[in-house]
């Protein structure tokens, strides 16, 4: 088998406050690593931004995806340029840069040290949909891949090679290879139209 699969449930997330709301860290890797200490490699979490202003946290060094799940979000980094996300609109940019919100929203980040490389996006599906993971040849100087895939609104069937997977909403699913170029198609069920998440992700 080419790649190692892990479902993380929503049960086993931790959640904590922050400046605006609560942050709900679903992954963080390595596995020991702390969000408060700055050694992951990279972290997804999902936040509610509680307050109609609030300032996010200074990470310097992070690269930074987030995107909406309900409602517009507002952002600026200069207070005289604004970005308004709709939902499921991804956006980077640099965690070291002062930033705004406004509005009150559910998000969904994705943060990337110096130690990964990866990036984030949204996809559509229409009850049937085929995707190939791990298209991307390996960068010089990475040696893990991971692609990460979660649904926030609805149950998702996932047929991946053999086996056959029920992956319910906000619940995350970790695919991780285990050899450099080893692409992998996957098919993905919904009962309904659906917005999914996936993180594509290579590590050192």
């Amino acid at each position: 088998m080419n790649y190692n699969l892990k479902i993380i449930h929503k049960e086993e997330y931790q959640t904590s406050s922050w400046l605006g709301g609560t942050t709900t860290q679903m992954l963080i890797f390595p596995e020991h690593s702390s969000y408060a200490v700055r050694d992951f490699a990279f972290r997804i979490s999902s936040a509610t931004v509680d307050l109609d202003k609030s300032e996010f946290t200074e990470l310097k060094g992070i690269n930074r995806y987030i995107t909406p799940l309900d409602n517009i979000l507002r952002l600026t980094h200069n207070n005289k340029d604004f970005i308004d996300l709709q939902p499921f609109e991804v956006y980077n940019f640099s965690g070291a840069i002062p930033t705004t919100s406004y509005g009150k929203a559910k998000d969904f980040n994705l943060m990337l040290s110096e130690k990964a490389s990866g990036n984030l996006k949204s996809v559509k599906i229409d009850k049937v949909y085929t995707m190939t993971l791990f298209k991307e040849t390996l960068e010089a100087g990475f040696e893990n891949r991971f692609e990460i895939l979660i649904s926030p609104f609805h149950d998702l069937n996932i047929k991946l090679e053999d086996r056959d997977i029920t992956l319910s909403k906000m619940d995350l699913l970790l695919v991780n290879a285990n050899k450099p170029n080893a692409s992998l198609d996957i098919e993905i069920n919904c009962e309904e139209v659906a917005e999914i998440l996936l993180c594509s992700i290579s590590t050192t």
